[in-house]
C-alpha cells in the first residue's frame, strides 16, 4: 500500500495543463490538476464580476471546460473509482462516497454546458447579463474538489497498491495520447522513498 504523506504545493504553476509525465504517482497529478482547476475557477469568477475580458483568457477557459475538465472526470469515473471500489475496506463506505461524487459529476457536467455557452458568447462579443451560471458552476465545482481532495484522494493513497497506481497512470497517459515508454527527465514521485 502507498503511505499517507503530506503534500507540498504542486510545482505546476497552473498556467498550462498538468503534464502527467512529471508525476510518478497519478494521484499527485490529479491533485495538481485540482490546483489548476481552482485557478480556473478564480478566473471564471473574475469574468463573472467584470465586463472587462481578454479573449485569449476566455478561449483558455473554454478549452479547459471543453477538453481538460472532461478528461479529468474520465480519469476519475473510468479508472480511479473502479480501482477504489475493488480496494476499499467496508469502513470506507466507498459505495456511498462514489455515488455522491458520480452525482456531482453529472450535476457539474450540466452546469459546464451553460458555462460553455456563456464563454462562446463572450468570444462572439456578447457579455451575458445573467452570470449566475458562472457562480453556480464555480461554487459546485469548488465543493466537489474539497471532497475529492480531503476524502477521495486520501482514501486512494491509503488503499491503492503500487500496481494500481501504475495501471491508473498508464490509463491516464493513454487517454492523453502519451507514451510513457518514451519518458525522459525528472518526475515527481512522492511515494517512492
Amino acid at each position: 500500500m502507498c503511505p499517507q504523506i503530506d503534500q507540498p504545493p504542486p510545482r505546476d504553476d497552473g498556467t498550462r495543463p498538468v503534464d502527467l509525465r512529471r508525476y510518478g504517482n497519478p494521484l499527485d497529478a490529479l491533485a495538481a490538476d485540482h490546483y489548476r482547476q481552482r485557478l480556473i475557477l478564480a478566473d471564471l469568477e473574475r469574468l463573472a464580476a467584470s465586463i472587462d475580458r481578454d479573449n485569449d483568457d476566455v478561449a483558455a477557459l473554454l478549452m479547459h471546460i471543453e477538453i481538460e475538465m472532461p478528461m479529468h472526470t474520465l480519469d476519475e469515473d473510468e479508472d480511479l473509482f473502479p480501482l477504489l471500489r475493488r480496494r476499499a475496506a467496508p469502513e470506507d463506505r466507498m459505495d456511498r462516497l462514489l455515488a455522491r461524487l458520480d452525482a456531482e459529476h453529472d450535476s457539474i457536467k450540466a452546469l459546464a454546458a451553460e458555462v460553455r455557452d456563456i464563454l462562446r458568447g463572450v468570444l462572439a462579443g456578447d457579455m451575458p447579463g445573467d452570470r449566475t451560471p458562472l457562480h453556480g458552476f464555480t461554487s459546485a465545482y469548488r465543493r466537489h474538489m474539497i471532497l475529492e481532495n480531503a476524502v477521495l484522494l486520501s482514501l486512494a493513497r491509503a488503499r491503492l497498491t503500487q500496481a494500481d497506481l501504475a495501471d491508473l497512470r498508464s490509463r491516464m497517459a493513454a487517454r492523453r495520447g502519451l507514451d510513457l515508454a518514451l519518458e525522459t527527465g525528472p518526475r515527481e514521485d512522492r511515494n517512492a522513498q
